[in-house]
């Protein structure tokens, strides 16, 4: 039988190895994560490669540029040198409206919420025209899959237009735009309020021109911007102007609105890949190369100084499988160019770019 000095020293050696043992691996766990971190530091992990998994990519469909001069450019950002971008972002799915036997009766009553009553006419399997047959004479063409219009009407040839009655305040204007989509119940979920944008507008030739002061304002058009992914921004074929937007006049047509588009992608964003961009100084180079879509120019100048590089997402007319980047270069005069940024490795060369 073991005597008690037996125990102790027994229970003495057992907790001495026990805490040596604790001691060791914890001295370990230290070597290991120190020994890690000095190899990241000297020699890093590379990144996971991008999961591309959609495959190649169309191309983006951009309308004709804003001008035809051959331009020249020059960097003129704040820093004097160009961006470093990340080595990837994500592509989104964009999804795809699913036709509906219901579809031309749902719309029915849909555009009877904003007047229309009268029966429409097919222009193709899926668009139809309503008309209205009093002044202004307004023209409602409507998808009823995907439920994107226009809405048109005479009013830069209409006389009564040019009644100096006051246009819509700014808070009036984006109210009765948001309405108008409420009856339709279209107002999408997507729409960053904040970033709403009102111009005022008169008539020139014909043409809608920007109105030097809020007295010689004719009509009021009001622009929506949809949300920023991850912080980037999403642009539009002719910047700053959305592709969702409404005019609204005074006149005898006091706060009606007289001209809209309405051309919304729902962006899936549980169903996103990564993909491989361009660098800044190889979409430059592209700008340089006359290889970019020239989105917006008002100057005469043949020389742009870029103010500003960054990433963005495009929206175009067309409708688009993947809400894909550009890289966007901005200058003075309104000046908008943009380069996709997809590497040419992803993109199918097989696909339609203008």
């Amino acid at each position: 039988m073991p005597t008690l000095h037996a125990v102790t020293e027994e229970t003495k050696q057992i907790t001495k190895w026990a805490v040596i043992t604790v001691f060791a691996l914890i001295l370990l766990f230290f070597v290991v994560r120190f020994g890690t971190t000095i190899k990241e530091y000297f020699y890093p992990t590379p990144p996971a490669p991008p999961t591309v998994a959609f495959g190649k990519l169309p191309s983006l469909i951009f309308p004709n540029n804003s001008t035809d001069k051959k331009l020249l450019y020059s960097l003129d950002t704040i820093t004097g040198t160009l961006p470093n971008f990340p080595d990837r972002t994500t592509v989104y799915s964009i999804d795809e409206s699913q036709p509906n036997l219901l579809g031309l009766q749902n719309a029915q009553k849909k555009v009877e919420a904003i007047g229309f009553n009268n029966s429409p006419y097919p222009l193709s399997e899926n668009t139809y025209i309503w008309t209205e047959t009093a002044s202004p004479f307004r023209k409602l063409i409507l998808n009823i899959v995907s439920n994107n219009f226009t809405l048109s009407s005479n009013y830069l040839l209409n006389p009564d237009l040019l009644i100096k009655t006051p246009v819509p305040d700014q808070a009036s204007a984006q109210t009765s735009a948001t309405n108008f989509l409420t009856r339709l119940s279209l107002f999408p979920n997507d729409i960053d309020i904040a970033k709403t944008k009102t111009t005022l507008l008169t008539i020139q030739n014909q043409r809608l021109v920007e109105a030097s002061s809020p007295s010689t304002a004719q009509v009021v058009r009001v622009d929506f911007y949809q949300k920023d992914i991850n912080q980037i921004p999403i642009y539009y074929p002719n910047p700053p102007q959305s592709i969702i937007y409404f005019i609204l006049t005074g006149g005898r047509f006091d706060e009606e609105i007289i001209e809209a588009k309405f051309n919304h992608s729902t962006i899936n964003q549980t169903s996103s890949a990564t993909y491989p961009i361009k660098t800044a100084d190889q979409a430059f180079a592209e700008l340089q190369k006359q290889k970019a879509y020239l989105a917006s120019y008002f100057g005469n100048q043949d020389i742009i100084r870029i103010k500003n590089v960054s990433l963005g997402y495009y929206l175009g007319d067309p409708p688009q499988t993947y809400l894909m980047p550009i890289i966007v270069f901005e200058g003075d005069n309104g000046f908008f160019a943009y380069v996709p940024a997809i590497t040419d490795a992803w993109i199918d060369t097989a696909s339609v770019r203008k």
